[in-house]
């Protein structure tokens, strides 16, 4: 790996650079953003669309920058930090740390199918509502089983952890495009979720570490993740739903959420009457 390998990712990104630069300037613009554009000049649509996100649209974003922040610290701790872990305070073997998490790794991406068919059949908040909860109540047993010092309990702790960190994911992945309007939905998600990561995910494995030296017990990775999920409940008890939100509406979606609710306010008026 010293000598050589750590060149082999790189070789590997090449062709997947130029797939992407191929479908850059191939693939045409969202049905979503063409219809923007239909309604009104180019040049007015993208103008200064940052400004604009941080002058009517904080709302959507600090609420993506709590979702993404659970979701960060979730991934951040069970992926990238696990391995370390399992080497430095657990004492397990490079080989079978680096094993335990490619394993889970593997079956995340065998959940992520799972999870989007059953986000468009019951709705994003339901989904993310029961994968915080879930991270909740299966962090502190997951980090006992990963804290075992066997490759066993290290490859089902981190799979109980993942099933639904994984969940959390899908989750925020479809909601942080659904959160805007088209004016601003790159921008909103891009800078919401990139915030998010780099305040919350990016210094993770620092603050795990650090918990772990402070208090001198190998679980606060899992109490850590129990903290942050409940914090991020508060927010997601107050999140509109967008599943199956209209992409071409320009309203906000707590707005529409609002005025479906009231339109069902109304109906159930008119029927008991």
């Amino acid at each position: 790996m010293a000598a050589w390998g750590w060149r082999i990712p790189f070789l590997l990104a090449l062709p997947l650079a130029l797939t992407g630069l191929y479908l850059r300037f191939k693939v045409e613009e969202t049905p979503a953003f063409q219809a923007a554009l239909a309604k009104e000049q180019a040049s007015s649509l993208q103008k200064a669309p940052v400004a604009e996100l941080l002058a009517r649209h904080k709302k959507p974003l600090l609420f993506l920058i709590a979702i993404v922040g659970v979701e960060a610290v979730a991934s951040y701790v069970a992926k990238t930090y696990l391995p370390t872990y399992l080497v430095s305070t657990i004492g397990l073997g490079t080989t079978p740390a680096l094993l335990s998490t490619s394993a889970t790794l593997l079956f995340a991406a065998a959940l992520v199918p799972f999870y989007a068919t059953l986000s468009d059949r019951i709705g994003r908040k339901p989904l993310l509502l029961w994968g915080t909860v879930a991270l909740v109540v299966v962090s502190i047993p997951a980090f006992i089983l990963i804290s075992s010092g066997s490759l066993v309990g290290a490859i089902v702790g981190q799979i109980i952890a993942i099933i639904p960190g994984t969940a959390i994911s899908v989750s925020v992945v479809v909601m942080q495009a659904e959160l805007f309007p088209t004016r601003v939905r790159y921008s909103g998600a891009a800078l919401g979720y990139n915030t998010a990561y780099a305040l919350f995910g990016g210094t993770a494995p620092f603050v795990a570490a650090a918990l772990i030296s402070a208090f001198g017990t190998k679980l606060m990775p899992g109490y850590y993740l129990v903290a942050f999920g409940l914090l991020g409940l508060l927010v997601i008890a107050r999140l509109p739903e967008t599943f199956r939100r209209d992409m071409l509406d320009v309203d906000q979606p707590w707005a529409a959420d609002k005025a479906n609710k009231a339109d069902e306010a109304d109906a159930t008026v008119t029927t008991r009457s």
